[in-house]
């Protein structure tokens, strides 16, 4: 079934603005989805890190996942 796959497969999205948006609009076309929860912090990642993704993903990422 195409949702097994998709969890499977992509459970963890990660790469530059341009590959998480189009792995997130694939999935929403095969699964649909309402809400969307993001873990930025893992591990033992530095803050400046952290901070410096968040910033990519709102800037870049979270503006147009509004328009999906």
């Amino acid at each position: 079934m195409a949702i097994y796959r998709a969890v499977h497969d992509r459970i963890h999205i990660w790469g530059n603005p341009r590959t998480v948006l189009r792995t997130l609009q694939e999935q929403k076309e095969m699964l649909g989805f309402g809400v969307f929860q993001w873990l930025v912090q893992f591990g033992s990642r530095p803050h400046e890190f952290t901070a410096k993704n968040m910033e990519l993903f709102s800037r870049e990422v979270i503006s147009i996942l509004k328009r999906m």
